[in-house]
């Protein structure tokens, strides 16, 4: 990805100067830079859909942890119940 980064100032800098360039190497880059961004995107959402998935698995974990919580809570409280009668 620095690669194309590079070339890409570059590129802008010898355009940006009036420099002679290749006939098409503008384009070429800025086609690489397109497929390159395209990557990225494809990239950024598989990695939202395992957050999302892991937030559902931490919100469900949580849930059944605060359940258990409860259950135990009713239970250590009617021991206590039965304790002091």
């Amino acid at each position: 990805m620095k690669d194309i980064k590079d070339r890409l100032k570059t590129k802008a800098a010898m355009i940006s100067l009036g420099e002679h360039i290749a006939w098409g190497s503008d384009t070429a880059l800025m086609i690489e830079a397109a497929e390159c961004i395209d990557q990225l995107e494809a990239s950024n959402e598989k990695l939202a859909a395992e957050v999302t998935n892991w937030k559902i698995s931490m919100g469900t974990a949580i849930e059944e942890r605060d359940e258990t919580n409860a259950d135990l809570e009713a239970e250590n409280a009617s021991l206590r119940d039965k304790a002091t009668a």
